[in-house]
Protein backbone atom coordinates (compact mmCIF):
# COMPACT_ATOMS: atom_id res chain seq x y z
CA UNK A 1 0.00 0.00 0.00
CA UNK A 2 2.60 2.37 0.82
CA UNK A 3 4.76 1.74 -2.45
CA UNK A 4 1.72 2.55 -4.16
CA UNK A 5 1.25 5.75 -2.06
CA UNK A 6 4.68 6.93 -3.31
CA UNK A 7 4.53 6.15 -6.58
CA UNK A 8 1.24 8.06 -7.53
CA UNK A 9 3.28 11.11 -5.78
CA UNK A 10 6.22 10.27 -8.12
CA UNK A 11 3.84 10.27 -11.11
CA UNK A 12 1.72 13.36 -9.85
CA UNK A 13 5.23 15.54 -9.40
CA UNK A 14 6.29 14.40 -12.71
CA UNK A 15 3.03 16.07 -14.12
CA UNK A 16 3.15 18.93 -12.53
CA UNK A 17 6.77 19.22 -14.14
CA UNK A 18 6.01 19.09 -17.38
CA UNK A 19 2.87 21.11 -16.88
CA UNK A 20 5.00 23.99 -15.19
CA UNK A 21 4.63 27.63 -17.14
CA UNK A 22 7.35 29.57 -17.96
CA UNK A 23 7.57 33.00 -17.06
CA UNK A 24 6.26 35.43 -19.76
CA UNK A 25 9.08 37.43 -19.99
CA UNK A 26 12.94 37.63 -21.56
CA UNK A 27 15.66 40.01 -22.46
CA UNK A 28 15.36 41.70 -25.64
CA UNK A 29 18.23 42.29 -27.53
CA UNK A 30 21.56 42.73 -25.88
CA UNK A 31 22.33 44.62 -22.66
CA UNK A 32 24.18 47.99 -22.80
CA UNK A 33 27.26 48.47 -21.15
CA UNK A 34 28.80 51.77 -20.20
CA UNK A 35 32.01 51.37 -18.53
CA UNK A 36 32.32 54.64 -16.83
CA UNK A 37 35.38 56.50 -15.02
CA UNK A 38 34.20 55.50 -11.51
CA UNK A 39 31.47 52.69 -12.34
CA UNK A 40 29.93 50.26 -14.36
CA UNK A 41 26.57 50.64 -15.64
CA UNK A 42 24.45 47.70 -17.31
CA UNK A 43 21.13 48.82 -18.84
CA UNK A 44 18.64 46.14 -20.54
CA UNK A 45 15.00 45.78 -22.17
CA UNK A 46 12.46 43.13 -21.29
CA UNK A 47 9.43 41.74 -23.38
CA UNK A 48 7.15 42.42 -20.67
CA UNK A 49 7.02 44.83 -17.18
CA UNK A 50 10.59 43.80 -15.05
CA UNK A 51 9.63 42.64 -11.79
CA UNK A 52 12.57 40.51 -11.28
CA UNK A 53 15.92 41.44 -9.77
CA UNK A 54 19.35 42.24 -11.64
CA UNK A 55 21.99 41.27 -9.31
CA UNK A 56 25.93 40.46 -9.31
CA UNK A 57 26.77 37.02 -9.10
CA UNK A 58 27.75 35.93 -5.41
CA UNK A 59 26.05 39.17 -4.36
CA UNK A 60 22.45 38.76 -4.02
CA UNK A 61 22.42 39.61 -0.24
CA UNK A 62 24.45 42.81 -0.76
CA UNK A 63 22.06 45.74 -1.36
CA UNK A 64 24.05 48.21 -3.57
CA UNK A 65 24.89 45.04 -5.19
CA UNK A 66 20.89 44.19 -5.77
CA UNK A 67 18.24 46.32 -8.10
CA UNK A 68 14.98 45.33 -8.02
CA UNK A 69 12.89 46.15 -11.37
CA UNK A 70 10.11 48.66 -11.30
CA UNK A 71 6.96 46.87 -12.65
CA UNK A 72 5.72 49.38 -14.39
CA UNK A 73 8.70 49.57 -17.20
CA UNK A 74 10.24 47.07 -19.77
CA UNK A 75 13.85 47.61 -18.57
CA UNK A 76 16.54 46.99 -15.96
CA UNK A 77 19.35 49.07 -14.62
CA UNK A 78 21.79 48.74 -12.11
CA UNK A 79 25.01 50.40 -11.32
CA UNK A 80 28.33 48.94 -10.32
CA UNK A 81 31.20 50.91 -8.05
CA UNK A 82 34.47 49.88 -8.80
CA UNK A 83 35.00 49.28 -5.20
CA UNK A 84 32.11 46.91 -4.17
CA UNK A 85 30.34 44.12 -5.14
CA UNK A 86 33.61 42.50 -5.44
CA UNK A 87 34.24 44.35 -9.33
CA UNK A 88 37.33 42.45 -10.35
CA UNK A 89 40.75 44.80 -12.00
CA UNK A 90 43.70 43.10 -14.07
CA UNK A 91 46.50 45.10 -14.56
CA UNK A 92 47.35 44.63 -18.72
CA UNK A 93 51.01 45.35 -20.18
CA UNK A 94 50.27 45.22 -23.41
CA UNK A 95 48.29 46.58 -24.50
CA UNK A 96 49.19 48.97 -21.17
CA UNK A 97 46.23 49.34 -19.34
CA UNK A 98 43.48 48.01 -16.83
CA UNK A 99 40.39 45.48 -17.40
CA UNK A 100 37.66 45.90 -14.91
CA UNK A 101 35.40 42.42 -14.81
CA UNK A 102 32.24 40.68 -13.31
CA UNK A 103 28.99 39.03 -13.79
CA UNK A 104 25.08 40.27 -13.57
CA UNK A 105 22.69 37.97 -13.31
CA UNK A 106 19.35 39.30 -14.60
CA UNK A 107 16.44 37.01 -13.10
CA UNK A 108 12.66 37.17 -13.53
CA UNK A 109 11.39 35.22 -10.90
CA UNK A 110 11.22 37.49 -7.35
CA UNK A 111 13.02 34.31 -5.50
CA UNK A 112 14.32 31.85 -7.96
CA UNK A 113 16.51 31.47 -11.17
CA UNK A 114 14.69 30.04 -13.83
CA UNK A 115 15.79 29.11 -17.72
CA UNK A 116 14.44 32.53 -18.97
CA UNK A 117 17.00 34.00 -16.87
CA UNK A 118 20.28 35.86 -18.37
CA UNK A 119 23.72 35.65 -17.26
CA UNK A 120 26.04 38.55 -18.62
CA UNK A 121 30.22 39.11 -18.49
CA UNK A 122 30.78 42.39 -18.29
CA UNK A 123 34.44 43.54 -18.87
CA UNK A 124 36.21 46.75 -19.36
CA UNK A 125 39.39 48.38 -20.42
CA UNK A 126 40.79 51.56 -19.38
CA UNK A 127 43.90 52.38 -21.84
CA UNK A 128 46.46 54.30 -19.49
CA UNK A 129 48.92 55.29 -22.62
CA UNK A 130 47.53 58.25 -23.74
CA UNK A 131 45.12 59.12 -21.50
CA UNK A 132 42.47 58.28 -22.65
CA UNK A 133 39.19 55.97 -21.65
CA UNK A 134 38.34 53.24 -24.02
CA UNK A 135 35.87 50.73 -24.08
CA UNK A 136 36.16 46.62 -24.83
CA UNK A 137 32.57 45.17 -24.61
CA UNK A 138 32.16 41.29 -23.94
CA UNK A 139 28.77 39.72 -23.62
CA UNK A 140 29.00 36.01 -23.36
CA UNK A 141 30.11 34.66 -27.11
CA UNK A 142 28.52 37.53 -28.71
CA UNK A 143 30.33 39.93 -31.21
CA UNK A 144 31.56 43.28 -29.47
CA UNK A 145 30.67 45.97 -31.43
CA UNK A 146 33.58 48.98 -31.41
CA UNK A 147 32.50 52.86 -32.37
CA UNK A 148 35.33 54.98 -33.15
CA UNK A 149 35.22 58.97 -34.44
CA UNK A 150 37.65 60.69 -36.17
CA UNK A 151 38.57 64.34 -35.71
CA UNK A 152 38.88 66.07 -39.30
CA UNK A 153 41.99 67.41 -39.92
CA UNK A 154 42.87 70.91 -40.71
CA UNK A 155 42.79 72.21 -44.07
CA UNK A 156 45.83 75.05 -44.05
CA UNK A 157 45.86 77.72 -47.20
CA UNK A 158 49.12 80.30 -48.31
CA UNK A 159 47.51 83.70 -49.22
CA UNK A 160 49.24 86.68 -50.37
CA UNK A 161 47.74 90.02 -49.39
CA UNK A 162 48.45 93.71 -50.53
CA UNK A 163 49.76 95.86 -47.41
CA UNK A 164 48.45 93.77 -44.23
CA UNK A 165 46.67 90.86 -42.55
CA UNK A 166 43.22 92.09 -44.05
CA UNK A 167 44.52 93.29 -46.67
CA UNK A 168 43.04 91.58 -50.67
CA UNK A 169 44.96 88.49 -52.40
CA UNK A 170 46.85 89.57 -54.80
CA UNK A 171 48.19 88.08 -58.24
CA UNK A 172 49.86 91.33 -59.62
CA UNK A 173 52.23 93.85 -57.56
CA UNK A 174 55.60 95.86 -58.17
CA UNK A 175 58.79 95.92 -56.91
CA UNK A 176 59.00 97.37 -53.49
CA UNK A 177 55.20 97.26 -52.77
CA UNK A 178 54.52 95.98 -49.40
CA UNK A 179 52.56 92.66 -49.02
CA UNK A 180 51.57 90.16 -46.33
CA UNK A 181 52.59 86.60 -46.58
CA UNK A 182 49.29 84.84 -44.41
CA UNK A 183 49.49 80.94 -44.04
CA UNK A 184 46.00 79.65 -42.02
CA UNK A 185 44.45 76.48 -41.06
CA UNK A 186 40.89 76.18 -40.38
CA UNK A 187 39.40 73.46 -38.28
CA UNK A 188 36.16 72.77 -36.59
CA UNK A 189 37.47 72.40 -33.03
CA UNK A 190 39.12 74.48 -31.30
CA UNK A 191 42.29 74.34 -28.90
CA UNK A 192 43.28 70.66 -30.54
CA UNK A 193 45.83 71.16 -33.06
CA UNK A 194 49.31 73.34 -33.73
CA UNK A 195 51.10 74.28 -37.06
CA UNK A 196 54.49 75.07 -38.10
CA UNK A 197 55.24 76.72 -41.62
CA UNK A 198 58.44 75.26 -42.68
CA UNK A 199 60.22 74.19 -46.36
CA UNK A 200 59.23 77.59 -48.09
CA UNK A 201 60.28 78.07 -51.39
CA UNK A 202 60.14 80.42 -54.13
CA UNK A 203 60.46 79.51 -58.15
CA UNK A 204 60.35 81.68 -61.33
CA UNK A 205 58.57 78.51 -62.67
CA UNK A 206 61.15 77.02 -64.71
CA UNK A 207 64.28 75.34 -62.85
CA UNK A 208 65.43 78.37 -60.84
CA UNK A 209 64.36 77.43 -56.97
CA UNK A 210 65.20 79.53 -53.59
CA UNK A 211 64.38 78.52 -50.21
CA UNK A 212 62.74 81.29 -47.93
CA UNK A 213 61.84 79.07 -44.90
CA UNK A 214 64.18 75.96 -43.79
CA UNK A 215 63.30 72.79 -42.37
CA UNK A 216 63.12 74.34 -38.64
CA UNK A 217 60.55 77.07 -39.82
CA UNK A 218 63.25 79.68 -39.62
CA UNK A 219 63.70 82.46 -42.30
CA UNK A 220 67.14 82.57 -44.32
CA UNK A 221 67.72 86.10 -45.74
CA UNK A 222 65.73 89.09 -44.11
CA UNK A 223 66.11 91.11 -47.51
CA UNK A 224 63.41 89.28 -48.57
CA UNK A 225 61.23 87.58 -45.92
CA UNK A 226 61.95 87.82 -42.48
CA UNK A 227 61.22 84.84 -39.34
CA UNK A 228 57.46 84.37 -39.65
CA UNK A 229 55.11 85.29 -36.63
CA UNK A 230 51.87 83.30 -34.83
CA UNK A 231 49.12 85.41 -34.08
CA UNK A 232 47.07 82.07 -32.77
CA UNK A 233 47.78 78.09 -33.10
CA UNK A 234 46.43 77.85 -36.72
CA UNK A 235 47.36 81.41 -38.49
CA UNK A 236 51.25 82.61 -38.95
CA UNK A 237 51.67 85.71 -41.11
CA UNK A 238 54.67 88.00 -41.95
CA UNK A 239 55.15 91.42 -43.90
CA UNK A 240 57.36 91.95 -46.53
CA UNK A 241 57.90 93.58 -50.09
CA UNK A 242 57.72 92.61 -53.53
CA UNK A 243 60.79 91.21 -55.73
CA UNK A 244 61.52 89.28 -58.45
CA UNK A 245 64.06 87.29 -60.54
CA UNK A 246 66.05 89.55 -63.16
CA UNK A 247 64.17 89.12 -66.70
CA UNK A 248 61.24 86.76 -64.82
CA UNK A 249 57.69 87.89 -64.55
CA UNK A 250 56.02 85.38 -62.41
CA UNK A 251 56.79 84.26 -58.63
CA UNK A 252 55.35 80.68 -57.70
CA UNK A 253 55.37 80.36 -53.40
CA UNK A 254 55.35 76.76 -51.72
CA UNK A 255 55.23 75.63 -48.49
CA UNK A 256 54.38 72.96 -46.22
CA UNK A 257 52.94 72.83 -43.06
CA UNK A 258 53.48 70.34 -40.12
CA UNK A 259 49.78 70.03 -38.28
CA UNK A 260 50.70 68.44 -34.27
CA UNK A 261 48.06 67.70 -31.17
CA UNK A 262 48.31 70.18 -28.67
CA UNK A 263 48.75 68.89 -25.44
CA UNK A 264 45.83 69.90 -22.87
CA UNK A 265 46.71 73.51 -20.80
CA UNK A 266 50.25 73.97 -22.85
CA UNK A 267 51.01 76.14 -25.77
CA UNK A 268 52.11 75.11 -29.22
CA UNK A 269 56.02 74.70 -30.23
CA UNK A 270 57.54 77.39 -31.90
CA UNK A 271 60.17 77.77 -34.58
CA UNK A 272 63.09 79.33 -31.82
CA UNK A 273 65.04 81.21 -34.92
CA UNK A 274 68.51 83.17 -34.33
CA UNK A 275 67.67 87.20 -35.28
CA UNK A 276 68.54 87.58 -38.59
CA UNK A 277 71.73 89.72 -39.53
CA UNK A 278 72.69 88.60 -42.97
CA UNK A 279 71.52 85.71 -45.11
CA UNK A 280 72.09 82.17 -43.40
CA UNK A 281 72.78 78.79 -45.25
CA UNK A 282 71.17 76.00 -43.88
CA UNK A 283 73.00 73.33 -45.26
CA UNK A 284 74.77 72.23 -42.07
CA UNK A 285 71.55 72.59 -39.95
CA UNK A 286 70.09 69.42 -38.33
CA UNK A 287 66.80 68.31 -40.34
CA UNK A 288 64.34 67.65 -38.09
CA UNK A 289 62.84 64.28 -37.60
CA UNK A 290 59.01 64.50 -38.30
CA UNK A 291 56.83 62.20 -36.16
CA UNK A 292 55.04 59.64 -37.35
CA UNK A 293 51.61 60.89 -36.23
CA UNK A 294 52.06 63.93 -37.07
CA UNK A 295 50.18 65.79 -40.81
CA UNK A 296 52.68 67.79 -43.58
CA UNK A 297 50.31 69.74 -45.96
CA UNK A 298 52.00 71.00 -48.90
CA UNK A 299 50.11 74.79 -49.53
CA UNK A 300 50.55 76.80 -52.78
CA UNK A 301 49.36 80.38 -53.79
CA UNK A 302 46.80 79.60 -55.63
CA UNK A 303 47.72 82.16 -58.36
CA UNK A 304 51.54 82.95 -59.49
CA UNK A 305 52.43 86.83 -58.55
CA UNK A 306 53.13 88.45 -61.91
CA UNK A 307 55.70 91.35 -60.39
CA UNK A 308 56.21 94.25 -62.84
CA UNK A 309 59.63 95.83 -63.93
CA UNK A 310 61.17 98.97 -62.08
CA UNK A 311 59.88 101.24 -64.71
CA UNK A 312 56.46 100.54 -64.10
CA UNK A 313 56.29 101.44 -60.51
CA UNK A 314 55.03 105.02 -61.14
CA UNK A 315 52.72 103.70 -63.69
CA UNK A 316 51.08 101.13 -62.02
CA UNK A 317 50.72 103.25 -58.07
CA UNK A 318 48.69 105.87 -60.28
CA UNK A 319 46.34 102.77 -61.26
CA UNK A 320 42.92 102.26 -59.12
CA UNK A 321 43.30 100.03 -56.52
CA UNK A 322 41.04 97.02 -57.81
CA UNK A 323 42.98 97.18 -61.53
CA UNK A 324 46.28 96.44 -59.06
CA UNK A 325 45.41 92.67 -59.30
CA UNK A 326 45.30 92.32 -63.47
CA UNK A 327 48.51 92.69 -65.67
CA UNK A 328 49.72 95.97 -67.19
CA UNK A 329 48.87 97.22 -70.56
CA UNK A 330 51.46 95.74 -73.46
CA UNK A 331 53.77 98.40 -74.06
CA UNK A 332 55.78 99.24 -77.33
CA UNK A 333 58.99 101.04 -77.35
CA UNK A 334 61.33 102.20 -80.04
CA UNK A 335 64.69 101.50 -80.14
CA UNK A 336 65.81 103.36 -82.77
CA UNK A 337 68.97 104.46 -79.95
CA UNK A 338 70.23 103.45 -76.85
CA UNK A 339 67.55 105.62 -74.85
CA UNK A 340 64.14 105.00 -74.67
CA UNK A 341 63.16 107.63 -77.09
CA UNK A 342 58.81 106.70 -77.05
CA UNK A 343 56.56 104.81 -75.07
CA UNK A 344 52.68 103.97 -76.93
CA UNK A 345 50.42 101.86 -74.84
CA UNK A 346 47.50 99.96 -75.66
CA UNK A 347 45.58 97.47 -74.28
CA UNK A 348 44.92 93.50 -75.75
CA UNK A 349 41.68 94.89 -76.88
CA UNK A 350 42.98 97.67 -78.86
CA UNK A 351 45.31 95.93 -79.98
CA UNK A 352 43.38 93.38 -82.00
CA UNK A 353 40.85 96.23 -83.10
CA UNK A 354 44.19 98.40 -84.35
CA UNK A 355 45.04 94.86 -86.17
CA UNK A 356 41.67 94.20 -87.82
CA UNK A 357 41.10 97.42 -89.16
CA UNK A 358 44.86 97.76 -90.51
CA UNK A 359 43.98 94.22 -92.57
CA UNK A 360 40.45 95.35 -93.17
CA UNK A 361 42.19 98.52 -95.26
CA UNK A 362 44.82 96.72 -96.79
CA UNK A 363 42.36 94.13 -98.35
CA UNK A 364 39.87 97.04 -99.24
CA UNK A 365 42.61 98.66 -100.87
CA UNK A 366 43.89 95.53 -102.77
CA UNK A 367 40.39 94.93 -103.71
CA UNK A 368 40.04 98.27 -105.54
CA UNK A 369 43.66 98.27 -107.23
CA UNK A 370 42.43 95.15 -109.53
CA UNK A 371 39.50 96.66 -110.28
CA UNK A 372 40.84 99.37 -111.50
CA UNK A 373 44.04 97.60 -113.32
CA UNK A 374 40.94 95.60 -115.29
CA UNK A 375 39.09 98.71 -115.95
Amino acid sequence: MNWTRFILGISLLAVSLVDAIPIDNGVEGDPEVQCGGTSIAVAFNTQNAFEGHVYVLNHYNEEKCRHEGDSSQNQGFIDLPFDSCGLKRERSLEPRGVFVTTTVVIKFHPTFVTKIDRAVSIRCFYMEADKTVSQELEVSMLTTVLQTLTVPMPVCRYEILENDENGKPIRFAIIGQQVFHKWTCDTDTDNTFCMVVYGCVVSDGANDTIQLIDDQGCALDKHVLGNLEYATDLMAGKEAHVFKYADRTNLYFNCQIRITIKDPGTECERPQCPELRKKRSNSNRPKRQVALDDLIQDVSVQHPIMVGDLDMAEKDFARPAQQRDTPPPVAFRSHRSDKLSADFCVSPAGFMVMVFFSTLIFIVAVFLAVRIFMY
